[in-house]
């Protein structure tokens, strides 16, 4: 699907997703942006998969749940993401989606 002469990332891989991620940190950064719908397109899996992690986190077997601290802002969420990305580029191929709840799963494990 094109919007704006972009490709929409209808369920995009982390190939995708790295990039829009790398945008989404420039934007919070205060820099200027060639791609807004790739930086708001971070911001708003990154934001919506934590949210729904942490919604369901108490109904999940132990081996899925993930042990956020408080007070995990959307600029840090996406950072924790590019930097997962960018350690496993043997992943990218992958649903970005599924790669996000990998980044926090990665990054907050439950001890």
């Amino acid at each position: 699907m094109l919007v704006s002469g972009a490709v929409i990332a209808e369920g995009g891989d982390g190939n995708e997703l790295i990039a829009q991620c790398a945008d989404g940190i420039k934007a919070a950064d205060g820099g200027t942006l060639n791609d807004y719908y790739g930086a708001s397109f971070c911001l708003g899996l990154t934001q919506g998969v934590r949210h729904t992690m942490r919604l369901l986190n108490d109904e999940l077997p132990p081996l899925y749940k993930t042990c956020f601290p408080s007070g995990i802002t959307n600029g840090q969420g996406m950072r924790i993401v590019f930097k997962y990305l960018q350690d496993h580029p043997d992943r990218l191929h992958e649903q970005g989606s599924d790669l996000v709840y990998l980044a926090y799963k990665t990054a907050y494990p439950c001890k």
